[in-house]
């Protein structure tokens, strides 16, 4: 790292290389406690010590030069984090350069301006057409009959017009889970009453899986288990919140179509072969990395991710419930750090989209919809379930961690 770090204009530019180094990798889907860490040692590479504080909503930061007792404090409010992997790959790169000193301030932050700018590796057709795969493949995976693979599918797209029009139409925004659940339950159970035996309340969740907050419940609780309180928190009650817009979505689309018909009994599909299994869950796979905008050359190893984290999960849930979540996050674990050890790029590359298979967040709404449908103790033993196997997932990539820990800081 260069030493021309004395005079105020150094200092300007390594307090402007910290606040944009922060708030795009926030941005780009780095969570609390990896962007804390990160954050604190690009301070001391660039001559400072001090602590930093970051949320879901937030970064705060208090840092002082080494050896003056002059402290500067900033408070930095930002919009919620996205998922942008293509770009996060690029972000780590740069500086990776900059830790080698094969870039000085100045050009690092002039190459990380530029990331913003950067196309999507995926264009709207393909991501709706990914949207789609997670419908369809999620679908497969829970055993649904092939009308129902049809259905979740279409749902899944309407899920993404609305997203769509979510983007243009910004208070559509905070009515998007609502709006989106009501919507493809009133497609799930509308269709049931064309094709009986159809599972209309396993079809919504399959069209929202993408809007399913396991994500934020996995990391809230793990961050809560670091002692990130703050961040814990935020970000485990705006899961919680998204959960219930859903799950209210949802029931009030089957209260409007049971209201005028009476809704045919679901009828279990037989169990579809293993291979199609296996190749439907690569779907998933696929999907999930394109709507995470994840690079090219990274697409297969997410893949390879997603199959061993699968195997994990069969593995696991031959023994019961939640053994399958814990060797499959194990199992996920072990081939992100694995990724990120060989590559240097962040190990959430491969984490961030392959752990949506895990889904305790469906868990959790399919929890909620037993308890409004068929009482409140089959609701509280589904949601023990789900609670269970988030403990599992944490599990699991911990265990992963300490057996191969990653090199990368991001």
């Amino acid at each position: 790292m260069h030493d021309e770090r004395t005079t105020a204009r150094d200092t300007t530019k390594n307090l402007k290389l910290l606040a944009e180094t922060a708030r795009l990798a926030h941005g780009f889907g780095v969570t609390s406690g990896r962007l804390q860490a990160f954050l604190l040692s690009l301070a001391e590479e660039l001559g400072y010590t001090g602590s930093f504080r970051v949320t879901p909503s937030s970064i705060m930061y208090a840092i002082s030069e080494k050896g003056r007792e002059e402290q500067l404090i900033r408070y930095i409010p930002l919009p919620s984090p996205g998922f942008q992997l293509t770009r996060l790959a690029w972000l780590s790169k740069i500086m990776n350069r900059l830790e080698a000193n094969e870039l000085t301030v100045d050009e690092t932050l002039s190459e990380i301006r530029k990331l913003e700018s950067l196309p999507d590796t995926f264009g709207p057709a393909v991501v709706g057409l990914a949207y789609g795969g997670c419908g369809a493949g999620f679908a497969v995976l829970l055993s649904l009959g092939w009308t129902n693979v049809a259905i979740a599918f279409l749902g899944s797209l309407l899920v993404y017009a609305l997203v769509r029009l979510a983007e243009r139409i910004p208070m559509l925004g905070a009515r998007l889970e609502f709006l989106s659940a009501f919507i493809v339950s009133l497609l799930a159970y509308l269709s049931s009453l064309v094709f009986p035996g159809m599972d209309a309340s396993k079809i919504t969740l399959c069209s929202l899986v993408v809007l399913v907050p396991g994500f934020g419940l996995t990391v809230g609780v793990s961050e809560f288990a670091a002692g990130l309180i703050m961040s814990g928190l935020e970000r485990l009650s705006a899961a919680i919140m998204s959960t219930f817009k859903l799950f209210f979505g949802a029931i009030a689309g089957w209260v409007v179509v049971s209201v005028y018909f009476v809704l045919p009994e679901a009828v279990p599909a037989a169990p579809h072969a293993t291979p199609l299994l296996w190749g439907f869950a690569t779907v998933l796979v696929i999907s999930l990395a394109v709507i995470f905008q994840a690079d090219l050359a990274d697409l297969p190893w997410i893949v390879l991710a997603g199959v061993i984290t699968y195997a994990g999960m069969e593995a696991g849930g031959q023994l019961g419930f939640w053994q399958g979540s814990f060797l499959g996050a194990a199992a996920l674990g072990f081939a992100a750090n694995t990724y990120a050890r060989n590559s240097g790029r962040p190990a959430l590359i491969i984490i961030n989209p392959v752990v949506m298979m895990l889904v305790p967040g469906a868990a959790t709404l399919l929890g909620l919809q037993a308890g409004a449908t068929a009482g409140a103790a089959s609701g509280f033993s589904a949601e023990w379930h789900a609670f269970l196997n988030i403990a599992a997932i944490l599990a699991g990539l911990m265990v992963a961690y300490v057996a191969t820990p990653s090199k990368t800081a991001l």
